[in-house]
């Protein structure tokens, strides 16, 4: 019978993504990797022992998150991180075609900051640049929500997604914020959220 010990982390620990990258490296500053897919399905190989994570992402344009599952040791939702540039979000982009920019699903954990999102597609799991599914949460701030086809951000199955801090809109969307099945999608008391030019919502705001 063979036992499978699962690599664990001993001390708060960052990783790193870059376009320069590749996913057959090791994650670190010199050799980061490709995509921030690779560094959620190491995290899903790894215990966390209660320990945070950081993801840190350089300037450039890459494709979507699909982040399945909880991971094992993560204490809180703050415990992984993923952060792109908070000074200029609109310098680090997740774009999504016919696909979510960010997806969270089945328990998964994270924060978002510093990207700019822009999703197409009007289908299920399509179209909106942070979704929440089957009790998983995201929260983010600093963010530049671009051009979505469904929706900006939406929670529903259990889900939550939150936004915290000065946010931007600088595209349209049929919706901004969107909720069901109970889901919980908000905005903090207090957090600015700035117009870029004039993004239109075809169907409503909220």
């Amino acid at each position: 019978l063979a036992l499978l010990i699962r690599p664990t982390i001993t001390a708060s620990t960052n990783y790193y993504v870059a376009t320069t990258g590749s996913d057959s490296n090791p994650g670190t500053n010199a050799s980061p990797w490709a995509t921030l897919q690779k560094a959620w399905d190491y995290l899903t190989s790894i215990d966390l022992q209660g320990l945070p994570v950081g993801i840190n992402v350089s300037n450039g344009t890459y494709a979507p998150l699909n982040a399945y599952s909880v991971i094992s040791g993560q204490a809180s939702i703050d415990s992984i991180s993923y952060v792109g540039n908070v000074a200029t979000p609109a310098a680090c982009i997740i774009s999504a075609t016919n696909d979510d920019a960010v997806l969270a699903a089945s328990g998964a954990r994270f924060i978002m900051r510093g990207f700019k999102l822009t999703a197409t597609g009007s289908g299920a799991l399509q179209g909106v640049g942070i979704e929440a599914i089957t009790g998983a949460s995201v929260l983010f701030d600093n963010m530049d929500f671009g051009a979505c086809g469904r929706a900006h951000f939406n929670a529903n199955s259990n889900s939550t997604v939150a936004g915290f801090t000065p946010y931007t809109i600088s595209g349209g969307a049929p919706v901004h914020i969107s909720a069901d099945q109970n889901g919980v999608a908000s905005i903090n008391e207090g957090t600015i959220v700035t117009l870029n030019g004039t993004p239109a919502f075809s169907s409503e705001f909220a």
